[in-house]
């Protein structure tokens, strides 16, 4: 077996050696001629921003490289870690076989990562097909991800996937590995599971209204849930599962009914099924469902909401000046294991003016764990920026809590960015009462067109029973010292305790939450990125590929008061599959951040998986965000996950 600085040297070697393979140059015409201006002369001229010498090679298919050598440095609790690896990626388009990628991550202790995808391969009668070996999830239809308040999760693995597509209503997918999960802290490790995987499904739309779908999946001698850290792993399990989904979509409306049936040598055979609704009234938008899901349920080698049945309901108004939304929920076990929980939520905003807003709203759950928690809030877009003022409150029978936050987002020149929190809590709870003091400041800015720095700070007073301040910083800069290399630092302090407030928004009685030790850690992490970006695509006739390209940088973050905007004090969201047109992919990083360094202008999507997002947040839209790329400028992305209410 080669030792871990060998396969680097081969990384760095199959990297240049991509960047070297250039291809044949696109045919030019008389068309490419330089124009020139016969009326007004050159020195009376405006200066163009877009114009002069652009380094990026236009000639053969688009294609690129990336290899980054990261060095970690930790010390956690008096313990010495350390973390070093290679992050790589290669891209090239073909003109007849798709988009060939190669992802991955080479580490001192094993446990690499490695993708290879082909993307948008194109067939005869519009079919494409997408093709996926290595570290990935198991492939699903369309219609599983369409699900309103049920999420049928995926399954990590090492293996192999393809998916065959045609236009929006036809899928065809399966997947087949080893079961694994995600480590690492900077550099991902993937660490292999034992038993093996599966997954196969199909969808097709028989008219322009319906579509009609199953999705299949197994699971053979897996463990539920182990835990890497502990030898402990209970009993293999073996199951298999099956989806069964048809939907009918109108332009006011839809209606998707879902059956699902899991056998497993653990729980026997159990089934149920649920069915969302939506419709558009004159002013409201109504989503209406009904479920019932028997104990037992597992989905491969995953957990899923079981032994509950109920009914849901929510209505939607929005004017220009007015947001309402509100709904009731009503769950009971299947099993009569414990009585049931009815959910009431309301919420509402206001547009005041064009520069002011005010809104508020309440949950009350009476039932299994009566609780309640309410909240208001007004904004206002002044001369310091956009500000934010809100109060919660929350009780249950352990719990009862209240809290001020100001959030302030500050006006700056453009490329620097600057926010502000400052909380204000008190909470008696069975650890005794306390109040908390909590700041919070986020910025950066880019130091000219080579440096960026970015910074976050948050400081607590307390937290729960432990003495003593929470506190925790991070600073991170990126120095682009030359046009394809990057050298990056980011260095963080933590002395904090994990602890949240009580928050109310679910039928389902809120977890026993648990004071965890404080931690006391800090780390470095540097690194040394070489990246290369050239080609475009081949246009079809009558298409044009577009001239120049530019930067795609973005974010992943949990919204966590659901205003569109990252505040100081969220967090992003790591490990999500970003893609861009349906043909170049890449993963959020630990801080929630994805980039695609040379993009061609024009308008361009992307779309995010939910694949790795936690419960109960979700993506809106589908995780799809249109934007427009411009010559050699930087397009920033933020998009929030929220919690599903």
């Amino acid at each position: 077996m080669r030792s871990v600085p060998a396969r680097w040297i081969a990384c760095l070697l199959a990297t240049l050696s991509f960047h070297n393979a250039t291809g044949a140059p696109l045919p030019s015409g008389e068309g490419d001629a330089a124009y020139e201006d016969r009326l007004i002369p050159a020195d009376g001229l405006w200066a163009d921003p877009e114009a002069g010498d652009v380094s990026y090679d236009e000639s053969g298919p688009v294609r690129g490289a990336r290899i980054e050598l990261f060095k970690t440095i930790l010390k956690r609790n008096g313990e010495s870690i350390q973390e070093n690896g290679v992050l790589f990626g290669l891209k090239r388009e073909t003109e007849n076989y798709g988009v060939f990628s190669l992802e991955g991550s080479l580490r001192d202790g094993g446990n690499d990562v490695i993708t290879a995808w082909q993307r948008n391969l194109a067939f005869e009668g519009g079919w494409r097909a997408n093709n996926g070996l290595g570290m990935i999830n198991t492939p699903s239809i369309d219609l599983t991800r369409r699900q309103y308040r049920f999420f049928i999760p995926t399954m990590t693995m090492v293996g192999g996937s393809t998916e065959f597509i045609n236009g929006p209503g036809t899928q065809f997918s399966a997947g087949i590995g080893q079961p694994g999960i995600y480590t690492g802290i900077r550099v991902p490790a993937f660490l292999r599971l034992p038993g093996s995987v599966f997954s196969a499904g199909g969808q097709f739309a028989p008219s322009e209204n319906w579509e009609a779908g199953i999705q299949v999946v197994g699971a053979t001698d897996v463990f539920l849930n182990p835990n890497p850290h502990t030898n402990f792993k209970g009993p293999a399990l073996s199951t298999t599962g099956m989806l069964a989904s048809a939907a009918w979509k109108g332009t006011g409306g839809s209606i998707q009914a879902n059956i699902i049936a899991v056998d497993s040598n653990l729980n026997g055979f159990h089934g149920g099924g649920w069915v969302d609704g939506w419709f558009r009234g004159e002013a409201v938008d109504h989503n209406a469902g009904v479920f019932r899901l028997e104990p037992g349920l597992l989905w491969g080698n995953q957990q899923i909401v079981t032994d509950m049945q109920g009914a849901y309901y929510r209505a939607n108004y929005q004017s220009r000046q007015w947001q309402l939304d509100g709904g009731v929920d009503y769950a009971t076990p299947v099993s009569g294991a414990y009585h049931g929980s009815t959910f009431v939520t309301g919420n509402a905003r206001y547009q005041v003016s064009r520069d002011w807003g005010l809104g508020g709203g309440a949950n009350v759950r009476q039932g299994l764990s009566d609780a309640w928690s309410a909240f208001a809030f007004t904004d206002n877009q002044n001369a310091w920026g956009s500000t934010r003022l809100q109060m919660n409150h929350a009780e249950d029978k352990a719990r009862k809590g209240s809290q001020f936050t100001l959030d302030q987002t500050w006006p700056l020149q453009q490329s620097f960015r600057l926010s502000t929190a400052v909380s204000l809590l008190h909470e008696d709870s069975n650890f005794g009462s306390f109040n908390n003091l909590g700041l919070s400041i986020y910025g950066g800015g880019d130091l000219g067109n080579n440096v960026t720095i970015d910074g976050n700070i948050q400081w607590n007073s307390k937290a729960g029973s432990v003495q003593g301040p929470s506190t925790y910083v991070n600073f991170a800069v990126n120095w682009r010292f030359l046009p394809n290399w990057m050298a990056s630092a980011f260095a963080y302090e933590n002395n904090a305790t994990v602890w949240r407030p009580l928050v109310v928004d679910s039928p389902i009685m809120n977890p026993d939450l648990k004071e965890t030790q404080k931690w006391n850690d800090r780390g470095i992490f540097l690194s040394l990125r070489y990246e290369f970006n050239a080609g475009r695509s081949a246009a079809p006739l009558g298409g044009l590929p577009g001239d120049g390209g530019g930067r795609v940088a973005g974010i992943v973050y949990f919204d966590q008061n659901d205003d569109g905007r990252m505040n100081a004090g969220e967090q992003g969201v790591a490990n999500l599959v970003v893609i861009l047109d349906g043909k170049f992919v890449t993963r959020t990083d630990s801080t929630g951040r994805f980039e695609f360094p040379q993009v061609r202008s024009g308008n361009h999507v992307i779309a995010v998986q939910p694949d790795n997002l936690p419960l109960p947040w979700r993506l809106r839209d589908e995780g799809r965000r249109e934007f427009v790329v411009s010559v050699r400028g930087t397009t920033t992305l933020e998009i929030g996950v929220f919690r599903t209410r």
